[in-house]
């Protein structure tokens, strides 16, 4: 009897939360209180009062303004700065030297990061575009100019390795036609490092996109090929070459101040 009992109290009890359950689902449904699940913010839906509580898409997001802002001013200063480097080596003969056509590279690929890559990447910011080529080729565009500037740095290091090292050599041997030669090898390097995701490797591969972002169209392993081959790697090479040169600067010194002391000292042992 007992065990008959308990299964007809626990009976009793399943039916009862049953009943609840159903006559809170209808107020919630008569509320008009039903929930939606969870989206994402790419995918989520917003109701319309003036609609009758249609569902529509909502939007995929807004602009940062202070994000924008910044940038805006980082584009315009970036402009104006290099813009003018590039006048002043067009104007000035005296600045036409083998090193200063690396600083003018160095500010042509500043100068499109300020009037191009700046709005690409406030662009895709917003995700925009959505096409998926569109978005590739913004954000490689991106990817290229930093790249150029990067291996312009390297060159600039490089050059003034060889000119402090090897004077000689460099006199002899370094000309502008060089130096325009190696200026057009770091923007090849560039353009190739950067369109790898418009030629193939990328993880998008659909024709349109959600939204344009920099973490869902690229592909992981570019981006630690990214990673070290313009920024490692240079890093590497110019630390290096700059210890490298500060050791041998230092020891010219030390070297020109003991011959000064020696001279002294004979004048005024005499």
């Amino acid at each position: 009897m007992a065990v008959k009992t308990e299964v007809t109290d626990v009976g009793v009890a399943v039916e009862v939360s049953r009943r609840q359950s159903q006559f809170g689902a209808m107020n919630a449904f008569t509320a008009g209180a039903i929930v939606p699940p969870l989206l994402p913010p790419s995918q989520a839906v917003v109701t319309d009062a003036d609609d009758g509580g249609a569902r529509m898409p909502a939007a995929a997001g807004g602009l940062n303004v202070p994000y924008a802002v910044l940038e805006c001013l980082v584009a315009v200063g970036a402009a104006v700065g290099n813009a003018l480097v590039i006048v002043a080596f067009r104007r000035e003969r005296r600045l036409r030297r083998r090193t200063n056509y690396y600083i003018v590279s160095l500010a042509v690929a500043d100068l499109l990061v300020g009037l191009v890559g700046i709005p690409c990447a406030v662009l895709s910011s917003v995700g925009l575009p959505r096409h998926l080529h569109l978005c590739v080729f913004s954000v490689s565009l991106i990817i290229v100019l930093c790249t150029v500037s990067i291996l312009s740095l390297v060159a600039v290091s490089a050059d003034r390795y060889w000119a402090i090292l090897y004077p000689m050599a460099y006199s002899t041997n370094s000309n502008t036609k060089i130096a325009v030669s190696i200026i057009g090898v770091c923007w090849i390097m560039g353009l190739l490092i950067g369109f790898m995701p418009l030629m193939g490797w990328r993880a998008a591969k659909g024709p349109t996109l959600d939204s344009c972002e920099f973490s869902s169209v690229m592909d992981y392993n570019y981006l630690v090929f990214l990673y070290l081959a313009t920024i490692i790697l240079p890093a590497i090479f110019m630390a290096t070459s700059y210890a490298h040169i500060y050791t041998v600067v230092i020891k010219q010194v030390s070297m020109t101040i003991n011959k000064y002391r020696y001279f002294v000292y004979f004048i005024t042992c005499n």
